[in-house]
């Protein structure tokens, strides 16, 4: 390697001669015979201007690739946003499912292994990845959803509230209450709150506590139009009369047929192999606690298709059971009763008696109650179509019944159901205590949805399908005047209300309305009818709305009307799915997050609204005033925006002032305190400790003896002679022994005595 630079080297000294280079410049690097080497003409190129301004750019180039304090703070804190926003997430994921929050450390450490960016464990002694800190971050998320939720009430210009007392596992006593909304001229119904009744469950401090709310929430009453509560009457009364024993009898011996196979893989094997042989549908079986005549159907439909003629599948079970030799005597027994009730003619005969009035009547009335968007118009119809049906079969003098019923009837007049043999009852008492039940049920329903004059005038003037099934009936002058005077009157109070041109908005509206109903996609658009005529009209004439306020103002108070608490019972729902059996004790306060959450935040965890919820939420956790810390530690989050690194110096302070102490106490040396363990002076290395006891019989220097105060301090020693080398010299315990340092004072005390006695 060597060799071939010095042939480069004489190659460039041949082709560039030391008088010019190849600009004519002198050639530094070429040297004649062993001359010295120009070194200095190195150093003079640190002079040039050129190589200057090259070291200046590539200084500048370098530092761009250092980052600066705002760009690595800026770094962090998006690193531990991210990490704080992605533990908000698992969160929010192990509530909506239901789970316990004690799962988020497991779901953390899944996390960590796909490569999601989460926060440490634990920091400075803080975890992050239990239930307290997963709890802590629901509550800033569901804070933020409740105080969107309150813009969005406050926004609307009425509102309507729905209550429902709780059903849910609980021993507290709470009500859940729901709020209805206008947004962009749609009613909205969303979970408010669950209200703590705090063991008082009167009207009196169910309106204590949700005032309490609206004060909190900075809610104004008065813009409330409806309150609606759930008081349907039950079948249950306090006496004992003929149709409440009627149907505590029926849901008991249905729940005594879903019991005995519900707790049994054998019968209901045995069943699903009689279903099997006559080629039926199986009869799904759950866990029935209680059942209540309102939800009873579910539980008819599947007995009704297990004993009808050709598909007795359940019959034949029970039989079979009741006569194996395989099981044992109490079983057989419990068979044989279960049996006997199930082939009672009473049992049947009320059995195919309401399932015709659950699937002809009842039913759909309850189906229709489920639907949130149902309108009064709609429910008032269909009940009352329900109750013409039922009045039909008891306006006779011979009842007309259902078509199951019927059949029964007409199948067993000779004493036999199917394959079995059944014993007549008396069927004219049960036909009385069946038109008893039905006149009952007409009363109730006459009671439940009793006619509202308010909403009745209101279904007149702004119900969709009322209107476009009377869209003829709307150009009559008179149309809705005698409406309109009644629901005036009844709002004429309201802020903002003009009890007088709302009449003449009504007349002007009217002749709008007609046109929009002339035109045939209006009977399309029953769910966004109103929707679709505002903005219509506002394309037409911007100023419609302020032109319209007094009538709008009535219209937005019929769409928010709530007819049904259908929403209530899913609220309960939810919350019975959270209040799991090992949950069953949770607090009202930590109940009502996790519903905000569950409720309020439907969103797929990958949409935007589900990030926008996330980053807010984690303001609120990130606030400095909130107490999201067990103990208060510094991030890079905490840090100000405006904050520079400084380099740190010692401040700029007066020197203390030195202390006037005598010069004697200053180099006054102290004494040296005596060790627990200290070495023999003789130097045989052994250690004397006062608790040993085979050195109980050693001696110390006698100059510490009183007779030799006269030492003085700097020379005081605490030397000692252990007792092996006491003994080795042959030193008595009462005597005195002087260390090598001060072995000439027993000879000085000789030479005086000596002198004495000369």
């Amino acid at each position: 390697m060597l060799s071939l630079f010095a042939a480069n080297f004489l190659r460039m000294g041949q082709k560039w001669p030391k008088g010019g280079g190849e600009g004519g410049k002198e050639n530094i690097w070429c040297t004649t015979g062993n001359g010295t080497f120009l070194l200095d003409k190195i150093k003079q190129h640190k002079d040039n201007d050129v190589h200057q301004q090259a070291e200046e750019i590539e200084l500048k180039i370098s530092s761009r690739t250092q980052p600066s304090w705002t760009e690595t703070q800026a770094k962090q804190i998006s690193k531990q946003e991210q990490a704080v926003q992605n533990l908000m997430l698992a969160s929010i994921y192990i509530c909506r499912q239901y789970q316990s929050l004690n799962s988020l450390e497991e779901l953390c450490i899944l996390l960590e292994k796909l490569g999601v960016q989460l926060l440490p464990s634990v920091i400075s002694g803080v975890n992050y990845r239990n239930n307290d800190a997963a709890f802590s971050f629901l509550q800033h998320v569901a804070f933020y959803l409740h105080k969107e939720l309150v813009e969005k009430v406050k926004a609307s210009t009425v509102i309507a509230w729905m209550m429902d007392e709780s059903t849910s596992r609980t021993v507290e006593k709470s009500c859940i209450v729901y709020v209805r909304y206008l947004e962009n001229n749609q009613p909205k119904t969303s979970f408010y709150s669950l209200l703590d009744m705090e063991g008082d469950g009167t009207a009196e401090n169910i309106v204590k506590t949700i005032s309490s709310l609206w004060q909190t929430d900075d809610l104004d009453p008065a813009n409330t139009c409806w309150f609606a509560s759930d008081n349907a009457s039950t079948f249950t009364d306090t006496g004992k009369s003929v149709i409440v024993e009627i149907v505590s009898n029926l849901e008991t011996t249905i729940g005594k047929i879903y019991n005995y196979f519900g707790r049994s893989s054998n019968r209901q094997q045995k069943l699903k192999d009689w279903q099997n042989f006559l080629d039926m549908p199986e009869l799904k079986f759950k866990r029935i606690y209680d059942i209540r005549c309102s939800s009873i159907q579910g539980c008819i439909k599947p007995i009704i298709q297990n004993v009808q003629p050709n598909n007795q599948a359940l019959l034949a079970t029970l039989e079979q059971n009741a006569c194996g030799p395989i099981c044992s005597q109490a079983d057989r027994d419990a068979t044989k009763e279960l049996f006997q009730c199930v082939l009672d003619d009473e049992f049947l005969f009320l059995l195919h008696f309401h399932h015709d009035l659950h699937e002809c009547a009842l039913g759909p009335i309850t189906k229709l109650m489920q639907f949130d968007k149902v309108s009064y118009y709609c429910l008032m119809k269909e009940i009352d179509e329900k109750k013409c049906l039922i009045s039909q079969w008891i306006s006779q003098s011979t009842p007309t019944w259902g078509p199951t019923l019927a059949d029964y009837i007409k199948t067993t007049r000779n004493g036999t159901y199917g394959a079995f043999k059944i014993n007549l009852c008396n069927r004219q008492k049960l036909t009385q205590e069946c038109l008893a039940h039905i006149q009952r049920l007409l009363e109730e329903l006459d009671k439940r949805f009793a006619p509202s004059p308010i909403l009745e005038c209101m279904t007149l003037l702004f119900d969709p399908r009322y209107l476009i099934e009377h869209k003829k009936d709307i150009d009559c002058p008179t149309y809705g005047r005698q409406e309109l005077d009644f629901i005036r009157n009844k709002y004429k109070d309201l802020l903002g209300f003009d009890f007088y041109a709302v009449q003449n908005e009504w007349e002007l509206l009217k002749r709008s309305l007609s046109h929009f109903l002339g035109r045939s996609s209006a009977t399309d658009l029953q769910e966004t009818f109103w929707q679709q005529f505002l903005l219509l009209q506002q394309s037409i004439n911007s100023q419609f709305l302020s032109e319209n306020k007094n009538i709008l103002f009535l219209l937005n108070i019929y769409l928010i009307s709530p007819t049904n608490s259908a929403e209530c019972e899913r609220g309960f729902s939810v919350a019975n799915r959270i209040q799991t059996t090992g949950r069953s004790r949770i607090m009202i306060s930590t109940l009502n997050v996790l519903m905000n959450i569950c409720l309020l935040l439907p969103d797929d965890l990958r949409s935007a609204r589900c990030q926008q919820v996330m980053e807010k939420g984690f303001e609120s956790w990130n606030d400095n005033k909130s107490n999201r810390r067990f103990r208060q530690m510094k991030l890079v989050l905490d840090i100000p925006s405006d904050y520079e690194p400084k380099k740190l110096t010692r401040p700029n302070c007066s020197k203390r002032k030195r202390l006037s102490i005598s010069s004697q106490s200053i180099n006054k040396k102290p004494k040296n305190p005596k060790s627990k363990a200290i070495r023999c002076a003789n130097g045989c290395k052994t250690e004397i400790a006062a608790n040993d006891p085979t050195q109980y019989n050693a001696i110390q220097c006698c100059h510490q003896r009183d007779e030799f105060d006269w030492v003085d301090a700097f020379e005081n020693c605490s030397r000692w002679l252990c007792n092996r080398c006491r003994i080795k010299l042959g030193i008595s315990t009462d005597s005195m022994w002087f260390c090598t340092d001060h072995d000439d004072m027993h000879s000085e005390e000789e030479c005086e005595d000596e002198d004495v006695s000369n």
